[in-house]
């Protein structure tokens, strides 16, 4: 059996994978929607998420998926209605070009898409093909791909309901190349600047950068663009990155792009790059990851994110 045969096997082995783990997380929210988040939750920090008095911005995240109305969560983390939102609030120049929206993978249109451009799901997490060459990529695969994608019951693991919610498409977009030009620090991806804004206001960066399929590396920053590597923790997937990374020629634009858009939020994390210079805006996030911060920061943010009148209310 040659290489070729052996990934592709491997590659659908691994699809199978996430969908049944789906419908296994989608099985155990009917009998208690608290599950998938507590499974997590256990996991990562060894404890239980406190349902009745949630304290870090992981739990408190987890019980507004469950008790409070987040149907702006899921407009926004929608890939492609999401451009309207942020064009509604005046930063449309700041989102790639957008080269079609398809219902269907059988309905993409590659002939009139340019040579490179980056074709994506709308409703998920790493459901993201880069085509740096049209003429290279077998259409038939990435179609059929691209439709294994759409048909995933993605929000069901961890609890991420909102994502249910989303009328799932295909989209392309402007591919969006790395650029180094004038650094000292030369990472081998584009630099994704993650921001935490709680309660309308920008409070830590969280700056992905040299990415690879297995492996990333991680760094913090205040808003005075100082490192801080101890709110860190390292896994098998990502580190600490060993360079302090230049502050971002548009830091003061990020900061005010975040603290318009966030008003509306209790919280949200909004993902930046930069490349030639200028700024684009990657994608809003409601239910973020447990990977990169500690509880302790976690538990920093947790109480600048004021859930108080939600939770006056009872459940």
């Amino acid at each position: 059996m040659n290489i070729r045969v052996r990934l592709k096997r491997i590659s659908v082995l691994v699809e199978v994978y996430k969908v049944c783990l789906q419908y296994k997380w989608k099985l155990l929210s009917r009998v208690d929607k608290r599950i998938p988040a507590n499974s997590l939750y256990k996991k990562v920090f060894h404890k239980k998420i406190n349902w009745r008095s949630p304290v870090d911005i992981i739990e408190k995240i987890a019980w507004m998926e469950i008790y409070a109305d987040t149907s702006l969560w899921s407009l926004c983390a929608d890939k492609y209605r999401m451009r309207k939102y942020v064009e509604e609030h005046g930063f449309g120049d700041c989102l790639p070009e957008l080269y079609g929206c398809w219902n269907s993978a059988g309905d993409i249109d590659f002939s009139g898409l340019p040579k490179s451009f980056v074709l994506k799901t709308n409703n998920g997490c790493g459901t993201v093909v880069v085509v740096k060459d049209k003429l290279k990529v077998d259409e038939d695969m990435l179609r059929k791909k691209m439709q294994k994608w759409l048909k995933r019951p993605y929000g069901y693991a961890g609890g991420q309901y909102h994502y249910l919610r989303i009328p799932p498409c295909i989209i392309a977009e402007e591919l969006l190349e790395n650029d180094t030009i004038g650094m000292s620090y030369s990472p081998n991806s584009l630099i994704d600047y993650k921001v935490f804004c709680v309660s309308g206001e920008p409070q830590w960066f969280l700056v992905v950068s040299n990415r690879t399929e297995n492996h990333t590396d991680l760094a913090c920053y205040d808003l005075d663009w100082k490192s801080h590597p101890e709110y860190l923790v390292e896994s098998s997937h990502w580190s600490k990155s060993s360079c302090v990374l230049p502050r971002p020629v548009n830091f003061d634009e990020m900061l005010h792009i975040c603290r318009e858009i966030s008003v509306d939020f209790a919280q949200v994390r909004i993902d930046f790059y930069e490349v030639r210079g200028r700024l684009y805006i990657g994608e809003l996030t409601f239910s973020t990851g447990y990977g990169g911060f500690t509880l302790e920061r976690y538990s920093y943010l947790g109480k600048k994110m004021n859930i108080e009148p939600i939770l006056a209310r009872g459940f």
